[in-house]
């Protein structure tokens, strides 16, 4: 269980102590500018196996608490709960020493590469009662949160649906104008494990799209997948049966010689909701329109400007002080990896191992 002095700590603080570990690209763009905007969280450690990287980390916020080992971070008081985001083959182990050490885990997507490998998070969970809440950031998007109540509250029963995700092959969009320049390790190389290019693009990419439909629409009990691959993009297309009997289809392309595209489109006897969301770097909130046939109106809601990451981690602060379940848990960290997993293989060519 976590330790009475965390505990006291957080409860004179008002704030959750939380550790980084991991600090790349994605923690220095998004991550780490979240929890210095934090009013529930602030972020009093890092860690990162280049040190170079953690020493220019931690004086960019300056953080005392700045390791290369994820032990000494985990044995450093002031970290009450950590943010994992090293590369994914790293997720489980780095998320079961953190919860053994007695601290929450708020873990980037995907929880991890495998289901059985995750399988240990679930006992590690029960056996401390600490939180892990997996990553999604969508599921804490304004546009995304008001779609899911329009889809359960307006709409009547899902007849048909269509979600997409299609990564622009540059992205479109200069870096430089909207972050910090990423400090990296001189001696950086691209990681093994992306190199299964396929496997790493649909777990990766796919976590965000697989979770957007269990979570908006409901959970899927057949599927049928398709994979075309050329000049190094990979696109998946496929049907899914909802367990509530609703078809849609959904695509997945890494990546397209075009802007970034996400969305959602979803039918039902009463109505419609469709679904825009921002490319993910803008930290807006997705553009959504619900249709009722019953009075023939269109409601368009706008709504203030909302960093989902920020929006992510004080949620997750607000279920550990007050103990409710987290948004994304290790339940649905592992139901993902199971639908990707029906992909890839409903999409493996007939006869291939």
């Amino acid at each position: 269980m976590i330790r009475s002095s965390a505990r006291i700590e957080f409860a004179v603080s008002g704030r959750l102590g939380v550790g980084v570990i991991g600090c790349g690209k994605v923690s220095q763009n998004v991550h780490l500018p979240a929890l210095a905007k934090s009013s529930r969280c602030r972020l009093v450690a890092v860690c990162d196996t280049s040190s170079e990287v953690a020493s220019a980390v931690g004086r960019r916020y300056a953080v005392t608490g700045v390791y290369e080992k994820v032990d000494d971070l985990l044995a450093d008081e002031n970290v009450e709960a950590v943010l994992v985001a090293v590369g994914d083959p790293d997720h489980v182990q780095v998320a079961l020493k953190a919860l053994r050490a007695g601290r929450h885990v708020l873990v980037e997507k995907p929880l991890g590469m495998s289901v059985s490998e995750c399988l240990p998070l679930c006992d590690a969970i029960q056996e401390t009662g600490l939180k892990l809440q997996v990553g999604v950031m969508k599921r804490h998007d304004a546009g995304f949160e008001f779609a899911r109540d329009s889809i359960r509250d307006q709409i009547g029963p899902i007849l048909s649906f269509s979600a997409w995700y299609r990564a622009s092959v540059d992205e479109l969009v200069d870096e430089s104008s909207l972050f910090l320049p990423v400090v990296r390790d001189p001696g950086w190389r691209r990681p093994g494990y992306k190199l299964d290019r396929e496997h790493y693009r649909l777990t990766a990419h796919g976590a965000h799209l697989f979770d957007g439909i269990r979570w908006l629409l409901g959970v899927p009990s057949v599927v049928h997948a398709m994979h075309a691959g050329r000049d190094g993009n990979d696109s998946w297309h496929g049907l899914l049966r909802l367990e509530s009997g609703a078809i849609g289809h959904f695509e997945l392309t890494v990546y397209i010689a075009s802007e970034w595209s996400e969305g959602l489109d979803v039918f039902g006897p009463f109505g419609s909701v469709h679904v825009r969301a921002q490319n993910p770097f803008f930290l807006l909130p997705a553009r959504t329109r619900v249709f009722r046939s019953s009075d023939g109106q269109t409601i368009e809601p706008s709504f203030p400007a909302g960093d989902p990451y920020l929006r992510q981690l004080d949620a997750f602060a607000r279920a550990i002080v007050d103990n409710k379940p987290v948004e994304a848990d290790v339940r649905d960290g592992i139901a993902v990896l199971e639908l990707i997993d029906a992909v890839e293989r409903s999409a493996r060519p007939s006869g291939a191992s």
